[in-house]
């Protein structure tokens, strides 16, 4: 399921089944043309389904990743990059048993 937020006020606006671009983008058809040129900004987390259901039916809003996908994605490539370093220096990870 998406659940599809305003993130002035945290109501929940609505409830799709599913997470790909079909069911974002037709609750988004659904809208009225009006209530949808309002839309400047969208925050989503980083789905190729939800990027491309905003193309079609938001051509003009601007698309930002939210704050909790970035911190996640940001530690995930740190950890990442500390057990590549760790293995080149040290040749394992971890620490050297006794």
């Amino acid at each position: 399921m998406s659940t599809i937020v305003d993130v002035d006020t945290g109501r929940v606006l609505g409830i799709v089944d599913g997470r790909d671009s079909r069911g974002v983008g037709a609750w988004l058809k659904a809208r009225p043309a009006a209530w949808l040129s309002c839309i400047e900004t969208v925050g989503i987390d980083p789905s190729a389904a939800f990027r491309k259901a905003l193309r079609e039916n938001l051509p003009d809003a601007a698309v930002s990743v939210d704050h909790f996908h970035m911190v996640l994605l940001a530690n995930d490539m740190l950890t990442q990059v500390r057990q590549r370093v760790s293995r080149e220096q040290n040749g394992r990870r971890g620490l050297k048993s006794r």
